[in-house]
């Protein structure tokens, strides 16, 4: 008697006490020299996100809790990582199509990043990017879009 009240005890205990499983990332970048903006931690090794969204930020170990079986994963090896630079075709025509959503005057001034400073890693943005958010700009249908210098 006493082992027939115990198993489904232990069942539902099973069933109510575990914890959720946790989302798995899309993907993690480790191995990095990731950029976080926070000068009391600038710099971290890798990096989860889920769609387009950053998910964490630590250690190898620490983002590691979210692999799953489905996850990519790229080893940086000690790259520089700016997470938040959108000069993708993607990013360009986003940022385009948003502005010409809401009014079509809008002024566009697309800039080149320069390395500077602190953070001189990430390569300048090539010319022929500004060019690209030009072309999308003018093809979403905005009036006035400005491609910086490169300089």
């Amino acid at each position: 008697m006493r082992l027939a009240l115990s198993l489904p005890l232990a069942a539902l205990l099973a069933v109510c006490c575990s914890t959720p499983q946790r989302l798995a990332a899309d993907l993690v970048v480790t191995g990095a020299r990731i950029w976080t903006g926070n000068p009391l931690q600038p710099d971290a090794a890798a990096i989860a996100m889920i769609g387009e969204r950053i998910v964490d930020v630590g250690s190898d170990d620490e983002v590691g809790r979210w692999l799953g079986p489905n996850t990519t994963v790229i080893d940086a090896g000690g790259r520089r990582v700016v997470p938040g630079f959108n000069d993708g075709d993607e990013e360009l025509k986003g940022i385009a199509g948003f502005l010409a959503g809401v009014s079509c005057d809008i002024p566009w001034h697309v800039t080149a990043f320069h390395p500077d400073y602190k953070m001189t890693d990430p390569p300048r943005t090539p010319a022929e990017t500004l060019i690209r958010a030009y072309d999308f700009g003018k093809a979403a249908g905005l009036r006035y879009v400005y491609p910086g210098k490169d300089q």
